[in-house]
């Protein structure tokens, strides 16, 4: 598949098509697991395959701690108007909300040296490199590092993963990388099988997430008022243009911001290269997508809050439905698509070599 081509998912979330994620086999990797634990020397960790030199930059600085951005309460509007390019109709209506309470968001991504210092094993990624944001971690793993950064550092846990089974990752599949194609994947690998770590019921330890003091998935409401930074455009420096969707066209208001089709060279990136939005966050357009807690089955927020019409107060959505959320566009997606409001519905077992995540933890006033 050519990265430069808006792939069938991507036309089917534009056209609000509810994504079934079919079962998908998954081959064992060729090369053995690399175990960590939280005391790994990370600084090591390299490209090893002499392959990889001309599709992931090459990164020698430190690595990153996780450094946290506090962003305040405030009033946005959810979503696009119906003028703008890429536009998914109902998922993207244009919604008020008012989040009531602070909080803090990592500045970037999570990386590889920050999901190894959480103490969690690093799940096989196509190239190991400390600032590269961790891939291949499904929502439910998501969450899982939100629990373990609680507990490093003495906060209660948002998410019961007590009940969760299957390989977590770093004991998970990933093929072995072929690296003469470009490795967008329309479907993500490993998605589905019986043996993939996957919870059944309410994961959520608090009825209003809001209420969590520990570590937590943003909210997509949360995620999008973060990325957006007060500016009401398709992206924080602008607008984009219109594009045809099967190609890949140069969006000026991208560049710098953004890695994607055009200028990713098909590939993720180090974060924190791109120019941060007013709020001092990196990547929240492009490089790799995010996952939040929503579930995005195609209708618009407030009724998927329950409350059709209505202005919102800190929404959360559903408690159930078909695929949850993953926001900010990726380094191979078309630009029209790599903007604030869009939205790419994923199964919560997919593991995938585009998305990763970036915690909030809410901030009480006392």
């Amino acid at each position: 598949m050519n990265c430069n081509m808006l792939t069938a998912r991507e036309i089917e979330a534009v056209g609000l098509a509810v994504l079934l994620i079919g079962t998908m086999a998954c081959n064992n990797r060729v090369n053995d697991s690399i175990q960590r634990d939280s005391e790994t020397d990370t600084s090591s960790v390299s490209v090893t395959d002499s392959n990889t030199d001309t599709l992931f930059d090459s990164d020698t600085s430190p690595p990153r701690g996780v450094a946290w951005k506090t962003i305040r309460a405030g009033n946005f509007v959810f979503g696009s108007p119906e003028d703008r390019p890429c536009r998914a109709a109902y998922a993207e209506d244009e919604v008020n909300v008012t989040l009531t309470r602070d909080f803090l968001m990592a500045e970037t991504e999570v990386t590889q040296h920050q999901w190894i210092q959480a103490g969690l094993e690093l799940p096989q990624q196509y190239v190991e490199s400390p600032n590269l944001p961790v891939v291949f971690v499904n929502f439910y793993e998501a969450a899982a590092y939100c629990n373990a950064l609680s507990t490093k550092e003495g906060f209660e846990e948002c998410y019961d993963l007590t009940a969760c089974e299957g390989e977590f990752a770093g004991s998970g599949n990933v093929n072995e990388p072929d690296y003469s194609n470009v490795r967008c994947v329309e479907e993500p690998l490993c998605a589905n099988e019986p043996d993939m770590y996957r919870c059944a019921g309410e994961i959520h330890k608090f009825d209003n997430w809001y209420d969590c003091p520990g570590y937590r998935l943003p909210t997509t409401a949360e995620w999008e008022y973060a990325a957006r930074a007060g500016t009401t455009t398709d992206t924080y420096v602008g607008d984009l243009q219109e594009e045809p969707k099967s190609l890949c066209r140069d969006q000026a208001n991208l560049n710098d911001i953004a890695w994607y089709c055009f200028n990713s060279g098909d590939r993720l990136h180090t974060v924190g290269r791109k120019q941060q939005n007013a709020w001092g966050l990196y990547d929240v357009i492009g490089n790799a997508m995010e996952w939040v807690d929503y579930f995005t089955d195609g209708e618009s927020l407030d009724f998927m809050d329950g409350h059709p019409g209505e202005d919102l107060v800190d929404p959360i959505g559903r408690k159930e439905g078909h695929s949850k959320d993953l926001r900010g566009g990726r380094y191979c997606g078309i630009g029209c698509v790599t903007r604030s409001a869009w939205q790419f519905p994923e199964d919560e077992t997919a593991r995938r070599e585009d998305a990763t995540l970036r915690p909030v933890r809410t901030l009480f006033n006392k």
